[in-house]
């Protein structure tokens, strides 16, 4: 056995993430915890989570923050941080200054392209960092000033470049809320945008920034099974399935654009189920909030009588029963097309909203996946292009002949640096930590009238 490792996890997407995760590391004492608050998944979400894995058909613990820690029995040598970035940095805090610490761990659970530099400021009290792309790779360890492909920094002390000064800043504006309120924090597998900080400002180095960014790992996403992609199934498509996200498309109608564009396609060919995966029906919490539920957006048009109603199979459960030969994936932006791509399925990247950062798709732009709306009504798929692949998720151990550290190598050692009490933090970085997360709270507590009057006294007073 390699140690006891401990995944604890805020959303339905985190969840699935880091139960997926440990699914790789049968040798290791596994425990899985899902913090209280308004994301934590619901019953449904939690078995399609776990579908599949060494927890299915039990339930997770689900606790109140400040009770982690007292409830994590064998104390852990790891303790794999999946959760959105003010739960992931108060969730790091309650562990980064005890003694005898376990290694503390981060990642996020899915296509995190484009990299922000917040999603690594929310993180930087972790030991380790994982990376599931050479792209991916690249972009985080350029934002944080690291090389291109940087060996496993040495843990017990600052694990990076810059200096903590004093007045450090705060998160450039980042709305960060209180651990019981979850917020965005960049892009992660369901589909959030880019915070307005980060629309706004360019990348910014770690030094010009005072970040201190953790030491980074190759790993893979865990839900996928191969290396490289298989060849796409040549079978006649009987099942399309949209892969819905809660925000991109961002506007109502383009999203009863995309309903009705399915609802015809389905009309026009009787033979092929057309289904429509929700990450969640209305009113169920999710890592992101939807303005816009497909399924109440459904019932509009029935009412406006430009659907008839039954057009469309609705499913909201585990994603991967629906990945079988015969299916193809439509999708804005889901990491859903990514597992697609693994089981040899054709897979459809809308580009009719266009092809942005902002739509998380500009990914995919080279990967020959790009399509429109009309082209999946015709049945008229694209094909992808090996040689993106490699570099976005199905890379293999040698893919560029870097020294990208191994994920599963970095775990073992970590744990036993853990185990002979050999890891801390630097108190400096622990402080400002400490302090953006004090300054996140309240933001979200004072009445917007004093929290201006507020930052401007700050400003005037210097």
């Amino acid at each position: 056995m390699s140690g006891t490792i401990l995944a604890i996890a805020d959303s339905d997407s985190y969840l699935k993430y880091a139960v997926h995760f440990l699914e790789h590391l049968p040798q290791w004492r596994r425990q899985v915890m899902v913090v209280r608050s308004p994301v934590q998944p619901t019953s449904v979400q939690t078995r399609a989570a776990l579908e599949g894995t060494f927890l299915q058909g039990r339930t997770p613990a689900v606790l109140p923050l400040k009770r982690l820690a007292a409830n994590a029995n064998p104390a852990p040598d790891v303790v794999l941080v999946a959760a959105t970035g003010p739960v992931a940095r108060e969730v790091l805090l309650q562990w980064s200054g005890s003694p005898r610490r376990p290694a503390l761990v981060t990642a996020l659970p899915g296509i995190a392209l484009p990299a922000t530099r917040l999603a690594l400021t929310f993180r930087e009290l972790s030991d380790l960092f994982l990376v599931h792309s050479l792209a991916e790779g690249e972009e985080f360890a350029r934002l944080g000033g690291l090389p291109a492909a940087p060996l496993l920094l040495p843990v017990g002390g600052p694990t990076g470049v810059g200096t903590v000064p004093d007045d450090a800043p705060d998160d450039a504006g980042a709305e960060g809320p209180d651990p019981e309120r979850p917020a965005d924090d960049g892009p992660d597998p369901a589909d959030a945008p880019l915070p307005e900080e980060e629309k706004s400002s360019p990348a910014v180095p770690a030094a010009a920034e005072d970040l201190v960014p953790p030491a980074m790992a190759l790993a893979r996403l865990p839900m996928l099974h191969h290396h490289a992609p298989p060849a796409t199934t040549e079978a006649p498509v009987t099942r399309l399935v949209f892969a819905a996200q809660a925000k991109m498309p961002f506007e109502r109608e383009e999203r009863r654009r995309v309903l009705l564009e399915l609802a015809a396609c389905a009309r026009e060919r009787p033979g092929v189920d057309v289904v429509l995966k929700l990450r969640a029906r209305r009113g169920e919490p999710q890592t992101h909030r939807e303005a816009f539920p497909y399924d109440a957006l459904w019932d509009e048009l029935i009412a406006e009588g430009l659907v008839r109603g039954n057009e469309l199979s609705w499913e909201a459960g585990p994603l991967a029963p629906l990945l079988t030969p015969g299916t193809a994936l439509v999708t804005v932006s889901s990491t859903a097309a990514i597992e697609a791509i693994d089981r040899g399925l054709p897979v459809a990247i809308l580009s009719d909203f266009g092809v942005s950062e902002r739509l998380l798709n500009s990914l995919f732009t080279g990967s020959g996946l790009l399509t429109t709306l009309a082209e999946v009504r015709a049945l008229r798929l694209p094909t992808l292009e090996p040689g993106w692949a490699q570099r976005n998720y199905f890379h293999t151990p040698s893919a560029d002949g870097r020294a990208w550290p191994d994920a599963g190598v970095a775990l073992a050692e970590l744990a036993q640096c853990a185990r002979r009490g050999e890891l801390s933090q630097d108190p400096a970085i622990i402080a400002r930590a400490r302090s953006r997360a004090w300054r996140a709270r309240l933001r979200t507590r004072l009445p917007q009238p004093v929290l201006r009057a507020s930052q401007l006294l700050r400003q005037v007073t210097g």
